[in-house]
């Protein structure tokens, strides 16, 4: 009868810490997908916009500028993320001459990214955009294809989101 009791005892103790080590699983987080059915207008600004081989070492993309140089020169080698909700705020932070597509800001927000590596190997593979208590976390996954110049370099990324509830997220670049 003891080693009946001892058995079930053991098979609840092994239940519960299985029941609790998967709730500590990365799996249980909270991850807001990015839109996939973007307009094709939308998708061809920013592409072009905000794409990484348009910008030498020394230039910038139009949504990563400041007309005031002392923060300009501040913000070259910074990383960044733009959290914008509506048309005037993407008016604020873009510096180009195209015209803006119509976004849909009501439904969706956009999300901007800039992040600084150390030489001209290094792309960004893929984001995710983690939620968190009263904000969200912006992971930025690069990766080096090999050699490169050895130069600060930016690399930018643009996803739209289902409408976020909170305009404070967090960046991480993750090697």
């Amino acid at each position: 009868m003891n080693g009946m009791i001892r058995k079930l005892l053991i098979l609840n103790v092994s239940v519960l810490l299985a029941c609790f080590m998967s709730g500590c699983s990365s799996e249980d987080k909270s991850v807001v997908k990015a839109e996939t059915n973007v307009p094709a207008a939308v998708s061809s600004f920013f592409n072009a916009e905000i794409s990484n081989e348009s910008y030498g070492l020394f230039h910038e993309s139009p949504f990563f500028v400041s007309k005031d140089k002392t923060t300009h020169e501040n913000l070259l080698n910074s990383n960044l993320c733009h959290v914008i909700n509506s048309i005037e705020e993407l008016e604020a932070v873009y510096q180009g001459r195209k015209e803006i597509p119509a976004i849909n800001f009501n439904q969706y927000t956009l999300v901007l990214a800039k992040v600084v590596v150390s030489d001209t190997s290094w792309n960004i593979q893929t984001t995710e955009l983690e939620t968190l208590d009263s904000s969200y976390l912006l992971k930025v996954f690069v990766k080096s294809s090999g050699s490169g110049l050895q130069a600060y370099t930016r690399r930018y990324n643009w996803n739209l989101y289902p409408k976020l509830n909170s305009a404070s997220i967090q960046l991480e670049v993750v090697k």
